[in-house]
């Protein structure tokens, strides 16, 4: 479980999110740092999908993101990347706070 912003999220529950997108392989990688008063929380997905499919998906699992991302109290930004093979796990959690 992740504490960002104003919510609680759960690792497994982005990633079965992210899965559902076309041209990805289902692994995920979340970074969350700080940046001034707010937490970034970074999408990493592996493989090809559009960023704003991703978006649309992770709002889809958690329909309150919405209102974090529109108060400020969290930065959403998604990432794709080719290759996430050295990631032994589904999902890998990086907390940088």
């Amino acid at each position: 479980m992740i504490l960002a912003g104003d919510m609680n999220l759960y690792g497994r529950v982005i990633a079965d999110a992210v899965s559902t997108v076309s041209a990805t392989t289902g692994r995920v990688l979340l970074t969350v740092a700080k940046e001034g008063l707010n937490d970034k929380l970074t999408i990493t997905a592996e493989g090809t999908p559009e960023k704003e499919l991703v978006q649309e998906a992770l709002l889809t699992a958690y329909p309150e993101l919405t209102v974090n991302i529109r108060n400020g109290n969290l930065l959403l930004f998604i990432e794709t990347t080719v290759d996430l093979s050295s990631q032994i796990k589904d999902v890998r959690i990086i907390d940088l706070r």
